[in-house]
């Protein structure tokens, strides 16, 4: 069965260029990334929105479990997720944070990691 994720523009870490549109899993991903890389509060047009991940690259966290419980929390915002688990874990070279995500959606589970540096965040999709 196929599910419609919708259709957006591409923007895991900016507004691409051309305006390329992703949809699918893809696209879910990628909203999922902005929605951990967005500063809570940080849109204008929906306050309630954003966790931002990024700020806790390099420091010590009180509580993985809290920051990850919160990223799911946000997560959970989007009505196509069913389920959503983040797994906080600190690079022990560089001190930046790697959540892993895995959402479930109407078609099952999928995984990606976001590896979060202090200049740029890369989407890395995988199954």
């Amino acid at each position: 069965m196929v599910f419609d994720l919708g259709t957006d523009f591409s923007c895991a870490t900016d507004l691409d260029w051309r305006l390329s549109l992703v949809s699918g899993r893809e696209g879910l991903a990628q909203a999922s990334a902005r929605r951990l890389g967005t500063r809570a509060g940080g849109l204008f047009y929906d306050t309630d929105y954003g966790y931002d991940l990024s700020n806790m690259s390099g420091r010590a966290l009180v509580s993985k479990q809290a920051a990850a419980a919160r990223a799911e929390q946000e997560l959970l915002k989007d009505e196509r997720l069913d389920d959503a688990n983040v797994a906080l874990d600190t690079d022990p070279d560089t001190g930046a944070l790697k959540p892993t995500v895995k959402l479930t959606d109407g078609a099952g589970p999928f995984e990606f990691t976001l590896p979060i540096g202090d200049v740029t965040t890369q989407l890395l999709l995988g199954t």
